[in-house]
């Protein structure tokens, strides 16, 4: 397992000028000044390896965060076929847009809150084909991890794609507990196991994480 990590502070102006007035040839000897910083953004990169059923998984992530908005890109091997799947998060999980695809074909989903707290949005299409809209109760969903909307239709998910034969629990017992994984998430990884006051908050990030050969459950942020 490999990890790297580049993270962007936001200085106050105070530590800036201090900054400054400490540059030049003579701050190689001067005391570092005193600041104050909060981390506005960063990127980083993770490769993880191990063995699913006698084959090898690769997963190769890279991810960025400013504020409330982070973007996620995995590109993954297994059995030799390659897929990958992307995510961007839009203030911390209200909107979010995910794709997920191998080297022919990919299915995009967009999902959101509505303007009924119990009923989420979510947008599915394959390719360039025509968009599906649906509405899902996102308590009968967390409850029953059945993705219906609420007219009990089924949802395709696939499309033509070539999905990765992986579950959401395997890879959990493979790379869950990896200590480099955890420092890609900041400490912040996601568990899937939100409080009660929380619970409807959730819909998005369960969603994505248990759809067959979906990577998103071991980089799903915590906020």
């Amino acid at each position: 397992m490999t990890f790297e990590r580049r993270d962007f502070l936001k200085i106050g102006s105070a530590g800036l000028a201090a900054g400054l007035a400490n540059s030049g040839l003579r701050a190689a000897h001067a005391a570092t000044p005193a600041v104050e910083g909060e981390l506005e953004g960063g990127t980083g990169s993770l490769r993880l390896e191990g063995q699913l059923r006698s084959e090898t998984l690769v997963l190769e992530a890279q991810d960025f965060l400013q504020g409330l908005d982070r973007t996620v890109i995995v590109h993954g091997t297994y059995k030799s076929k390659n897929f990958y799947a992307k995510m961007f998060s839009h203030h911390r999980d209200s909107t979010v847009l995910a794709i997920l695809g191998d080297k022919a074909h990919s299915t995009t989903l967009v999902l959101s809150d509505s303007d009924v707290a119990e009923i989420g949005r979510l947008i599915v299409w394959h390719d360039n084909a025509a968009a599906n809209s649906f509405r899902i109760k996102k308590a009968d969903f967390l409850e029953k991890e059945a993705i219906l909307d609420e007219g009990r239709k089924q949802i395709d998910f696939a499309g033509k794609r070539e999905v990765p034969g992986f579950t959401q629990k395997e890879l959990e017992a493979l790379f869950g507990s990896d200590g480099e994984l955890l420092r890609f998430m900041r400490g912040k990884r996601s568990h899937h196991n939100p409080s009660q006051d929380q619970l409807l908050q959730e819909w998005i990030c369960k969603l994505l994480s248990i759809l067959p050969g979906s990577p998103f459950t071991l980089f799903w942020a915590a906020f």
